[in-house]
């Protein structure tokens, strides 16, 4: 396209990134793109005028498995193929086709991925609730995350993923306005948990937890204090953990499909992941 060009993103394209999720009608800040941006491979359509057009991401954890994000083309310039053109050239940048590419889609995005390979294996669950009341799960000790847990919290994340994401954890760590540990019997993280805060709600994830009760003592713990409008984007797959958020008083917003190219699963241990870091990072 003569009027566009297509560039690799980085740092410099922070605030250019964070405009163009507010053309989406996204709620990203600068600190959301910036840790996405740490982990991940970003290319875009930029115009003449030096302002972005479009953007996309892949996000590969080491080997093992990687995810696309991002994926965002301003109104001005739809129609024109870029989506396209931005999920390909991600795709280049993944050497292992016999291993896993992760997308959540939206309704209208999914038979563009269908025709580069991906194919519908869930949907993720876009919950949105007001502050839960803390205490409900009781007999769980949790308590806020410390520099010292770091290490068990990038093990429970690759032992739920089957990945190493340990520059985008860190980056979420280091971002999140609030990050807990439960602890088993031995004092020893069982799971954790992270939230952030955008323009008027507060969104928690990743969770990994070893049960149910776990995962809703970290959102407990998460929110305490917080009064107002909280996200969190559930697999599908984990129905008792969507039945008790449900009767706290969380309600379905959306249910975008997650897709998958390369496999048929996604590696890891799935049953420990409750919440994702975001729909761009799994």
């Amino acid at each position: 396209m003569p009027d566009l060009t297509l560039v690799a993103l980085g740092e410099a394209d922070i605030p250019g990134l964070t405009e163009l999720t507010r053309r989406a009608q996204w709620r990203f800040t600068e600190a959301d793109v910036a840790a996405m941006v740490s982990g991940g491979r970003f290319f875009g359509h930029r115009a003449a005028d030096g302002d972005l057009a479009s953007s996309a991401a892949l996000f590969p954890y080491g080997d093992a498995m990687a995810t696309v994000g991002m994926v965002i083309v301003s109104p001005d310039w739809q129609r024109r193929g870029l989506g396209r053109i931005l999920t390909e050239k991600c795709l280049a940048e993944w050497p292992h086709d016999d291993r896993p590419v992760a997308l959540v889609s939206t309704e209208q995005g999914a038979p563009l991925y269908s025709m580069l390979g991906f194919k519908t294996v869930g949907h993720v669950l876009k919950m949105m609730g007001k502050s839960p009341v803390p205490g409900v799960a009781e007999g769980r000790s949790v308590r806020a995350m410390e520099a010292a847990d770091h290490e068990a919290v990038h093990a429970l994340d690759r032992r739920a993923i089957g990945a190493d994401r340990h520059r985008v954890l860190a980056a979420k760590i280091h971002q999140a306005k609030a990050a807990a540990v439960v602890r088993g019997e031995d004092g020893v993280a069982t799971g954790y948990g992270l939230c952030v805060e955008q323009p008027e709600q507060r969104v928690v994830g990743p969770i990994i937890a070893p049960d149910e009760r776990a995962a809703v003592a970290l959102v407990d713990h998460l929110c305490a204090g917080y009064r107002g409008p909280v996200r969190i984007d559930i697999p599908e797959s984990q129905r008792v953990f969507r039945n008790v958020i449900e009767d706290r008083g969380f309600a379905l917003d959306d249910r975008p499909p997650l897709m998958l190219r390369g496999g048929d699963a996604q590696p890891g241990d799935r049953d420990l992941w409750f919440a994702l870091a975001g729909q761009a990072l799994g």
